[in-house]
């Protein structure tokens, strides 16, 4: 009987992460509908690749300039538009203390590439401190909370974008 529950509990798991994976068109379907840039403007890529399971069930919250402008899911990317000038980009959960920030500036008629990635410091302090130690892992840290955004080099992050979906 032990048995059966635990195989049910992780059937539902399966199903809840599988779901939660990104589900709308190929980053390559995206390309051949990609409407040019207006001028001025520059255009944002943020990604999560599956490399790695943590985090999997969860959409990262994507905000610029501290205005939210979307998520990306796990094996996701999201794209946006932002003016010439300087910008701050900033992933976080809405449920877990910290964010983290990385200041960029868009030239005109750009790309920009950003990959997500799980952070394992604030799941480690919350193993031993709950929420508290979350809280004090990314106190005072522009790279605090649940994921990591860095910039990535066009190359790699087409290289990457292939297998991924768009998030919706």
């Amino acid at each position: 009987m032990k048995n059966m529950q635990k195989q049910v509990h992780l059937l539902l798991l399966a199903c809840l992460v599988s779901g939660c994976a990104a589900n709308g068109r190929t980053y390559s379907e995206y390309l051949k509908s990609q409407v040019p840039l207006a001028p001025d403007s520059a255009r944002v890529v943020v990604y999560r690749s599956g490399d790695d399971s943590q985090g999997s069930a969860r959409d990262t919250r994507l905000s610029i300039d501290g205005k939210t402008v979307g998520k990306v899911a796990h094996m996701g990317f999201s794209t946006f538009e932002v003016s010439r000038g300087s910008h701050i980009i900033t992933a976080d959960l809405w449920d877990l203390p910290g964010t983290c920030q990385l200041k960029f500036d868009a030239r005109p008629n750009t790309d920009y590439y950003f990959e997500v990635t799980p952070r394992i410091e604030p799941l480690a302090a919350g193993m031993l401190l709950g929420v508290v130690g979350q809280a004090l892992e990314s106190a005072g840290n522009e790279c605090g909370g649940g994921f990591a955004i860095t910039a990535q080099p066009k190359r790699a992050a087409t290289y990457a974008l292939v297998p991924l979906r768009m998030t919706e």
